[in-house]
């Protein structure tokens, strides 16, 4: 597999290899009938176009896609969260500076 290639999730791993095991099966698959006999498919998928195959994938990257969006906006809105306590939590300590006062240092 491509070093490029990041799989995350075992969904995707699956398809990849049943797409994988399904290009080399119709690949194996004997083109001349009078040579090598009728061609035995056994795989059920075997009749599927690469066109369905290839949509297939394309939807399930587009979940995983989905799938990562989310996650980053639930990280960046903890992160939000958090920063705004720790200003709740600052501004609560500070609460006795009169930030008004002209004459004040901080």
């Amino acid at each position: 597999m491509h070093p490029g290639l990041m799989v995350k999730t075992p969904r995707t791993l699956l398809l990849l290899l049943w797409l994988m095991w399904l290009t080399k099966s119709i690949a194996a698959t004997p083109r001349n009938k009078s040579t090598y006999g009728p061609a035995i498919t056994v795989d059920p998928f075997a009749a599927l176009s690469t066109e369905s195959v290839f949509l297939s994938l394309e939807y399930e990257l587009r979940q995983i896609r989905d799938l990562h969006l989310s996650i980053n906006k639930l990280r960046l809105s903890k992160i939000v969260e958090v920063f705004q306590a720790r200003r709740k939590s600052q501004c609560r300590i500070g609460h006795q500076k009169n930030y008004n006062d002209p004459q004040a240092v901080y």
